[in-house]
């Protein structure tokens, strides 16, 4: 097909930002009225959000903590990015940490998130990484009830709980299952 054969409409620079073509149907959305993404919050200006510093700081070593490079991974077929990694600062040192969507996550993803954050904890000079699985919804039905038990043997997680692993290569591990409710 030729462009002529799609309905386009020009981009107006003076309503409010730049539109974005979606498929090829010619409609647009404005960047106001794009869905948001779970993960976006991790990425503005170091800023951690509000739910998982309250609970990351729960622990002394990540007290203080504050965002300093911030990289989006695994964008699924629609765009949506499934993990987040964060470099962060700490009052106990930096701090390596994954955060992943729970819908549509396994356990081996999971058990990936934790070596990718130890991996780049040891790069980055880090002495504790963070594994944090972001949840829309809470309870026995909500995706990722299931996976603390098949990725780190642990039963009976507890939304909004920080928990530690066992040290491995001088990286202290802690992981926990984040819902978005409000902050805490």
């Amino acid at each position: 097909m030729v462009l002529p054969d799609y309905l386009t409409i020009p981009a107006r620079v003076d309503s409010g930002g730049l539109a974005c073509l979606l498929g090829e149907t010619g409609m647009v959305l404005r960047r106001g009225e794009r869905p948001v993404s779970p993960l976006a919050g991790w990425m503005r200006d170091g800023a951690i959000p509000a739910r998982a510093r309250a609970l990351l700081e729960s622990d002394a070593h990540f007290r203080d903590i504050t965002g300093l490079i911030g990289v989006l991974a695994e964008p699924d077929a629609f765009g949506e990015y499934r993990a987040a990694w964060v470099l962060a600062r700490a009052s106990g040192g930096l701090a390596s940490v994954v955060v992943r969507d729970a819908q549509g996550c396994s356990a081996a993803q999971l058990q990936d998130d934790v070596r990718f954050a130890r991996i780049q904890a040891k790069r980055y000079c880090a002495r504790r990484a963070a594994v944090l699985l972001q949840s829309p919804e809470i309870g026995e039905r909500a995706p990722g009830a299931d996976l603390f038990v098949r990725a780190f043997g642990r039963d009976g997680v507890e939304p909004d709980r920080l928990y530690d692993a066992a040290e491995n290569d001088g990286v202290g591990l802690s992981y926990a299952w984040l819902s978005a409710g409000p902050p805490a």
